[in-house]
């Protein structure tokens, strides 16, 4: 399987980007579904990053 560096540039904010991950369905706390899963399954999504996690650090 194909690996890539972690990317660490910081001009991703206000951009939509696409996750790819491989993993097994579930449910938060309850953890995997094994009725659903017999093997792990490639995801993807999309999500638009809005700050830096330097704005989460200063809010706690």
């Amino acid at each position: 399987m194909e690996q890539y560096e972690i990317n660490r540039n910081k001009n991703e904010v206000g951009k939509v980007l696409i996750k790819i991950r491989y993993g097994y369905i579930g449910l938060g706390g309850k953890g995997q579904a094994e009725s659903l899963n017999s093997e792990a399954k490639r995801y993807s999504g999309q999500n638009r990053y809005d700050a830096l996690i330097d704005v989460l650090k200063d809010a706690t």
